[in-house]
């Protein structure tokens, strides 16, 4: 009795064609993941960037309180157009009396309260907001 050899293909059409659709799912998957790492990164940068600024105008603030001098607007002004550093798409631009955060192609607005500047401005965005969220690490509750 003699055995007959079958010879095969490597891989059939239907194995190649799921382990093709097996790595688009995985591509798309980490694609997306990737967007999202760049988008916190960028996040992160511009926070850390209007944590320090305003820390630096409290400080101020206080000098200026404890001294019993008037507050220079000038010296608020360029403080605050010192977070402006254009980059390619992560960046803090002044528009319309307002500091807006562009993140890739999104952007978000930060209202600075008193205009004036008379007091410590608040600097602050509506919670409503994705990104909002992300700044303020919040989350509202229903």
């Amino acid at each position: 009795m003699q055995f007959s050899k079958q010879t095969r293909g490597a891989f059939s059409a239907l194995e190649l064609i799921c382990f093709i659709v097996i790595i688009a799912i995985l591509l798309k998957i980490s694609l997306h993941y990737m967007g999202n790492v760049q988008e916190r990164m960028c996040i992160l940068r511009l926070k850390s960037k209007l944590t320090h600024t305003q820390e630096n105008l409290s400080k101020y603030y206080t000098q200026m309180f404890m001294r019993s001098s008037p507050i220079d607007k000038t010296f608020v002004q360029d403080s605050l157009y010192t977070m402006q550093t254009p980059s390619s798409s992560c960046y803090f631009s002044f528009e319309n009396q307002r500091l807006v955060a562009h993140i890739g192609s999104s952007h978000l607005a930060f209202f600075i309260d008193p205009i004036s500047l008379d007091i410590n401005p608040r600097i602050y965005c509506t919670l409503t907001d994705r990104f909002c969220k992300d700044f303020v690490d919040k989350t509202l509750e229903q």
